[in-house]
């Protein structure tokens, strides 16, 4: 479960930041991120170390609403891009909602393949899934794939 409800500042420039954010968000259709609300929090003159402060206050408490409209409380699994930079020692950097959304462990470690010219990064987690997903559109019959084939055996032994 997420932290408990934070309350939204009524005045002032915390206030502001949430405003940027509702309004980033309805925008663009899905959660405003980070980098969009601090830069043009900045933008109007409020200091960065409010504006991500305010800003984390206000992605908690969107989250609670999401979870709690959903009765799910985890981000949810929708396609969203950002430009990511790319350091000069070839590390990226990957934002706190794209890691929720991937199921990224505590370990950080993740998978990667090239496709087409395409960098594609998942969890062991969403792998998992995925597998699973694949496997219970597949299983014929009703029963297990062991159970299926222990029956299998004993009748042709039957017929022996």
């Amino acid at each position: 479960m997420l932290a408990a409800n934070i309350l939204r500042p009524k005045r002032g420039v915390t206030a502001r930041v949430w405003e940027i954010a509702d309004e980033i968000t309805a925008s663009k259709g899905r959660q405003a991120v980070r980098r969009d609300v601090l830069d043009r929090a900045i933008g109007e003159g409020i200091h960065e170390k409010t504006a991500s402060k305010q800003y984390n206050d206000w992605r908690v408490s969107f989250e609670n609403r999401q979870g709690e409209a959903s009765g799910v409380s985890e981000a949810p699994m929708t396609p969203f891009h950002l430009r990511l930079q790319i350091g000069a020692d070839g590390r990226v950097l990957i934002p706190a909602e794209m890691r929720r959304a991937m199921k990224i462990e505590a370990d950080g470690q993740l998978n990667a393949e090239l496709v087409d010219g395409e960098l594609r990064l998942f969890s062991a987690q969403v792998a998992l899934e995925k597998l699973q997903k694949y496997a219970q559109a597949h299983i014929q019959g009703a029963g297990s794939a062991v159970d299926d084939l222990l029956a299998e055996r004993r009748a042709e032994a039957g017929r022996e």
